[in-house]
């Protein structure tokens, strides 16, 4: 089998530091779909049917990313394998020799395309899991036994050595998962990863409110989302070796704020090439532009690349600013404003806050 190693996170954050100030795009997030045949109640996507790239222009994008100096690139949807040729671009990535990982619900991973993953060496699967309770599970992917045939394909992977990841936001409707899935994670010997944000609609704001969620209502879907107080649990789970809100990375004002355009990118569906799935101003449509010419001259790049944490001026005066974790994707996605204040940004951080503070809290023998 071949392999690919993923580089460990030291050497990774070197290489993205370096990335960022030679306007390299290390890491691409390409989605190959948007259609998908499960019906989250969570998903953003609203607009499924897309005139996709080929995947003779995709393997053109590769050969133009691999001149541009990218060294991983990230598949999603949708879900990938519902495109026929899935495979054969997957394929063409790794004979490229970036470092390939997917996201997938892996439903559709039998036998043979675990076997053709495991031999063209494909870095990380990671794999959507909501719960380990088959009840909870199908009830947010409104599909019966979506969760055995995940969990089959998990096992295929593995057996065949291929690095899973279990990938679960934590919300609402499956509460609990923080706990149960590091333990499935282990069972099937696998990487976890705990999310608890769930993002707004594609092409939503705060003032726009998809027509998605539960029971087909119309509302937000930032609304499904934890209380302060759960989200706070969920928070300690991903620092795991710190006790203190001083043992959090602290960034000063002029420090960027991520890679979003200054190291990575990312193109949806029918080539249109924006700063980061969450960052909605486009850059370029790829069958029209090259996309160098995009990465290179684009005037959304252009603004990425000279903006840091200061840009935020809403922000800077916030006790939580300097452990804050700024996103100008959302920020434009809920304000319309690249450097606006974003209200969810706003929350978890104080989840974060209230976490530490909790942490620290002496214990009232009395209240046991």
């Amino acid at each position: 089998m071949a392999t690919s190693p993923q580089p460990s996170v030291d050497i990774w954050t070197e290489l993205t530091r370096h990335a960022a100030r030679n306007h390299i795009p290390l890491t691409v997030h390409i989605d190959l779909t948007y259609r998908c045949d499960l019906a989250c109640i969570h998903c953003y996507l609203e607009e499924r049917v897309k005139h996709e790239l080929t995947a003779a222009e995709l393997i053109e994008a590769l050969d133009a990313l691999k001149e541009l100096g990218t060294m991983m690139v990230l598949f999603s949807g949708g879900d990938i394998f519902l495109r026929p040729d899935a495979l054969e671009i997957l394929r063409a990535a790794c004979e490229r020799r970036f470092f390939v990982h997917m996201i997938t619900h892996a439903g559709h991973i039998d036998e043979a395309v675990a076997d053709a993953l495991a031999e063209m060496g494909v870095g990380q699967v990671r794999v959507s899991i909501y719960s380990s309770r088959p009840d909870v599970h199908d009830t947010i992917t409104r599909l019966p036994g979506s969760l055995h045939r995940s969990l089959r394909a998990i096992h295929l992977l593995r057996e065949r050595q291929v690095p899973v990841e279990m990938k679960c936001p934590v919300f609402d409707q499956n509460p609990g998962a923080q706990l149960e899935i590091p333990i499935l994670a282990a069972k099937y010997d696998c990487t976890y990863a705990l999310d608890h944000q769930i993002r707004a609609a594609q092409g939503s704001d705060a003032g726009n409110l998809p027509p998605q969620g539960l029971s087909g209502a119309c509302h937000d879907l930032r609304s499904l989302n934890l209380d302060l107080d759960t989200k706070a649990d969920v928070v300690l789970t991903k620092y795991p070796h710190a006790r203190v809100l001083a043992d959090l990375p602290h960034k000063r004002p002029d420090v960027p704020t991520c890679s979003a355009g200054r190291a990575a990118m990312y193109i949806d569906p029918e080539g249109q090439v924006f700063p980061c799935l969450e960052w909605e101003e486009p850059c370029g449509d790829l069958r029209q532009r090259s996309i160098a010419d995009i990465w290179n001259h684009a005037e959304v790049f252009q603004r990425a690349r000279g903006m840091t944490r200061g840009s935020f001026s809403g922000c800077t005066s916030c006790e939580n600013f300097s452990f804050c974790n700024i996103c100008p994707g959302q920020a434009h996605r809920e304000t319309g404003d690249a450097t606006g204040v974003s209200p969810t940004t706003c929350r978890d951080t104080t989840a974060t806050r209230v976490a530490f503070e909790r942490a620290q809290a002496p214990v009232d023998l009395a209240d046991l």
